[in-house]
């Protein structure tokens, strides 16, 4: 239970906080909470994974050469992709996916605000709370350190308004990126109720000309 309780506190996401792109989500899905643990400690305890390192013996690995595209994570490179003139298609999303998403030597951060995986944030989750507001303000310092290019706050219910405002340090609306300092700044549907690409391709671009 110690190794978890460190996890809940020290645990961030994957790839590296220099990353100009970041993704802020609630929580990781799944349930192997142990075996997230044991290969967090397995990897170095980091506050960020490599994640193609942390999925390697899960059982669902999104990265392998038989792989096919995760479903948040697809909606999330779509974004991406149109924000630096790419056409997301499904070779090029799956590519992305498989080679530069995540990695710790990468252009991307996916961080959560929780590190204790869930099959979705209905279900009741010991320790989702824990750290919670330690963590809001390490994302908030850390994104006003590194400026990244932008900060996709990826789930616009009203129980996570609050939190987006508190990392953002200002009131956000969701679908309306705005620029916070030097970073653009948005609050997105979740990638499981918002499946249209054109409503992900349509967030990149307004990023994109907000810079």
């Amino acid at each position: 239970m110690v190794s978890v309780l460190e996890m809940a506190q020290h645990w961030y996401g994957y790839g590296r906080w220099e990353a100009p792109y970041w993704f802020v989500g609630i929580e990781p899905g799944g349930d192997e909470l142990n075996e997230f643990a044991r290969l967090w400690r397995h990897l170095g305890s980091g506050e960020l994974l490599d994640i193609v390192a942390h999925h390697k013996e899960l059982r669902w690995n999104w990265f392998d050469e038989g792989a096919r595209t995760q479903p948040t994570w697809m909606k999330l490179i779509w974004l991406l992709l149109t924000y630096k003139g790419q056409e997301p298609t499904r070779d090029a999303t799956l590519e992305y996916q498989k080679r530069h998403l995540g990695r710790i030597d990468g252009e991307t951060a996916l961080t959560e605000i929780s590190c204790i995986p869930a099959r979705h944030n209905g279900v009741p989750v010991p320790l989702r709370e824990q750290y919670r507001a330690e963590r809001i303000a390490k994302i908030s310092k850390l994104i006003s350190e590194h400026a990244p290019k932008f900060v996709v706050f990826y789930s616009s219910g009203s129980r996570y308004r609050s939190t987006w405002d508190k990392i953002a340090g200002c009131q956000l609306t969701p679908h309306k990126p705005i620029m916070v300092e030097r970073t653009a700044c948005v609050i997105t549907s979740h990638p499981t109720r918002e499946r249209s690409k054109a409503y992900w391709s349509n967030m990149g671009l307004e990023l994109r000309a907000m810079r």
